[in-house]
C-alpha cells in the first residue's frame, strides 16, 4: 500500500522524506518544513485591511462559540464519598489544513480556536505550500489569529506520518485533526492508536429537502457550492414541488463540470424526503421548506442542519459550529467536531464507607464475575467495619 509505503518512510528518514515528498506531489523545493516568523510579518503585511478585519471578526465569532462549549467538570458528593473528573486539555494536537485547489483558511480556524480555547498547550498546524513554497497569506493570518504555536508545511500522509512519529523538526503530538483527500484519511486511519484522532472524513455531502416555497436559485447554489468540494462530493436535492425540481434542473444544467454530482429526485411527500434523509444520515441537511421548525423534530441523523433560507456556506465560514462534521453515515453515531475533542477525562474516586456496604456490594458483584482478588480486595476493605 503506497500510504503505508510513504508512512514508514517518514518514520525512518524523517525531515528528508517530507520534504522530498512535498517537492514530488508539492512541487515545492523547501529548505525547511517550518513557517518562519518573517514569513508571518510579510503575510499579515500583505493581506488586505478589511480581509484582515473580516478573519479577526470570524475568529471572534468562533471564539465566542467554543468558550460557551468549555468543558467542566461537575463532582458528585454523598455520604459514600467523592466522586468527579479531571478534565484537562491533551497536551500536543496537530492540526492538519487542505491546501491544493483550495487551501481551506476557514479550516485553520475552526481547528485552531477551539483548540485555543480549550487550553491545548502546544498547537500545530500543516499545511501544503504552494508551488514557490510559500504558505497563503491568509492562511497564515488565520493561524496567527488562533496562535497556533508552530505552521509546518507539509500535507498529505507524510503530514500525518510527519505528526504521529515526529521529526527533527516536526513535534510529535498525541492527537491528530482536520480533513483531507483520500491519502490523509487512509494515513488517519493507519496511525490511529499511536496517535489519537478525531475522524475518518469521507467526500463531503449534501441532502436539500424542499418544497414550493423554496426559491429554486437558492437550493440549486447551495447543491452546486457542494459539488465544488471536490469531483467525488454529492448533492442531493428531494423536493414536493414539480416546480422547484424543473428550475433547480435547468440552473444547474448549465455548470457542465458539476452537474454530474447533482441528483434531483420528486417525492410524493414531505414524510418521503424526511425518511430518504435518514437513511442517507447526511454531512449537511438542509430543510428548504415554508416552516422548517415544525419539521425539526422529524428529522434523524445529520451532522449539520439547516434551516430555511440558511445556506450551507454559513456554516462553512462564519455561524460558530464547527464545519468538521461526520460523513458517509457517521452522522448516525458520532456528531460535528466540538471542543471536548481537544479534552481528556479521568475519573476521581475517593470512597468514604464507614459501614463496610459498598465494599460489600462490590464484593459481591466480583464473585458474580467470578474474580476472587478483586472480592477480596473489597472485603478486606468491609472487614471489621
Amino acid at each position: 500500500m503506497r500510504v503505508r509505503r510513504i508512512l514508514d518512510d517518514v518514520r525512518r528518514r524523517g525531515d528528508r522524506a517530507v520534504l522530498d515528498y512535498t517537492a514530488k506531489w508539492d512541487k515545492a523545493k523547501l529548505k525547511s518544513l517550518l513557517v518562519t516568523k518573517q514569513e508571518f510579518t510579510r503575510a499579515e503585511r500583505s493581506v488586505p485591511v478589511e480581509e484582515r478585519r473580516v478573519l479577526e471578526q470570524v475568529a471572534e465569532r468562533f471564539r465566542r462559540f467554543y468558550e460557551a462549549q468549555k468543558m467542566r467538570s461537575v463532582p458528585v458528593v454523598d455520604k459514600t464519598g467523592f466522586y468527579s473528573e479531571r478534565v484537562a486539555p491533551i497536551d500536543r494536537v496537530g492540526l492538519y489544513v487542505p491546501g491544493g485547489r483550495a487551501p481551506l483558511v476557514s479550516t485553520m480556524l475552526m481547528l485552531g480556536i477551539p483548540a485555543q480555547v480549550a487550553g491545548v498547550p502546544e498547537r500545530y498546524a500543516a499545511t501544503p505550500p504552494q508551488r514557490d513554497g510559500s504558505i497563503l497569506p491568509h492562511m497564515l493570518v488565520a493561524a496567527k489569529l488562533s496562535d497556533v504555536t508552530a505552521v509546518y508545511k507539509m500535507g498529505g500522509a507524510q503530514a500525518i506520518g510527519a505528526f504521529a512519529f515526529g521529526t527533527k523538526t516536526v513535534r510529535r503530538v498525541d492527537k491528530i485533526f482536520g480533513p483531507g483527500n483520500t491519502y490523509v484519511t487512509t494515513a488517519k486511519s493507519l496511525v490511529f492508536g499511536l496517535v489519537g484522532i478525531d475522524t475518518l472524513a469521507g467526500p463531503s455531502e449534501l441532502v436539500v429537502i424542499a418544497d414550493d416555497s423554496a426559491d429554486a436559485e437558492l437550493v440549486a447554489e447551495d447543491l452546486l457550492a457542494q459539488a465544488e468540494h471536490g469531483e467525488d462530493s454529492q448533492a442531493i436535492l428531494l423536493t414536493t414541488s414539480r416546480r422547484i425540481e424543473c428550475e433547480v434542473k435547468e440552473i444547474v444544467s448549465t455548470e457542465t463540470h458539476l452537474k454530474k454530482q447533482i441528483h434531483v429526485f420528486l417525492a410524493r411527500s414531505l414524510k418521503t424526503c424526511v425518511e430518504a434523509a435518514a437513511d442517507q444520515a447526511p454531512e449537511h441537511l438542509s430543510l428548504a421548506v415554508q416552516e422548517p421548525e415544525k419539521l425539526l423534530p422529524d428529522i434523524g441523523p445529520a451532522g449539520a442542519i439547516f434551516l430555511g433560507s440558511t445556506a450551507v456556506a454559513h456554516g462553512d465560514y462564519v455561524a460558530g459550529p464547527n464545519h468538521t462534521l461526520p460523513t458517509a453515515g457517521a452522522a448516525r453515531f458520532s456528531s460535528a467536531l466540538s471542543i471536548e475533542a481537544f479534552y481528556r477525562r479521568s475519573s476521581i474516586v475517593n470512597v468514604r464507607d464507614p459501614d463496610g456496604e459498598l465494599s460489600r456490594l462490590g464484593a459481591v458483584m466480583a464473585e458474580i464475575e467470578g474474580l476472587s482478588h478483586h472480592s477480596r480486595s473489597l472485603r478486606l476493605r468491609a472487614r471489621g467495619k
